[in-house]
């Protein structure tokens, strides 16, 4: 069962008498396996490489409210900037938290952010976001890395965004891990639950402005 079905969907199958596996994060006091790429790690990762590199001012871009990820990613964002000590990035209005519905309002919204000045780098926390980032620079007429930084939470490299700095998401790999806890629960039903998360490291690339 992945992030992508509905909660009501998700919540009857979880009361199915079956083994199964959640590739997901799991709810609370769910008794299910479940193994997952993980994003929080991800997120406070990206949050160190762009802080590693001068960046104080950094824009979180997804919706933060719909599914646990997104929460959980949004989470991972202001747990970062307390422990960096940029605790005025943890005001959600200051960032793109709404939903993304319609791009040309959202694009709008995001070019007036950046045109203020305030940011320096962005990080687009969801797969294919960071396309969009890169239209509102285009529009704004700046260069990424020289005037803009932008981190990808990207499943794999992206052909139309070529060596995007990111955090490496372990996908595969957590499918490989979730059929070997479907065998390791048909084989033994009453074993303990486990929870996994996979963390992977960070691919450099070559859209972050060192700015030290």
């Amino acid at each position: 069962m992945t992030a992508a079905i509905p909660e009501w969907m998700e919540n009857d199958l979880l009361k199915l008498p079956l083994p199964k596996v959640l590739l997901n994060y799991p709810p609370d006091l769910a008794e299910v396996d479940s193994v997952i790429w993980d994003v929080e790690y991800a997120v406070q990762r990206s949050m160190e490489e762009l802080y590693r590199h001068g960046h104080r001012k950094i824009l979180y871009a997804v919706d933060i409210a719909p599914i646990r990820g997104f929460h959980l990613r949004w989470k991972a964002f202001v747990t970062a900037a307390h422990r960096l000590g940029l605790h005025e990035l943890a005001d959600p209005s200051l960032h793109m938290t709404e939903q993304a519905t319609d791009r040309n309002a959202w694009l709008d919204r995001l070019c007036e952010k950046v045109a203020s000045g305030r940011f320096t780098a962005v990080i687009s926390a969801v797969p294919y976001m960071a396309e969009w980032i890169a239209a509102a620079a285009a529009r704004l007429n700046l260069t990424i890395p020289r005037d803009l930084s932008v981190v990808g939470m990207e499943n794999e490299e992206s052909a139309d965004f070529p060596n995007m700095s990111r955090p490496l998401l372990l996908v595969r790999e957590a499918g490989e891990r979730a059929a070997e806890l479907m065998l390791r629960r048909i084989a033994n039903p009453v074993l303990p639950y486990e929870h996994v998360r996979l963390r992977g490291s960070f691919h450099s690339g070559s859209t972050i402005q060192n700015l030290n």
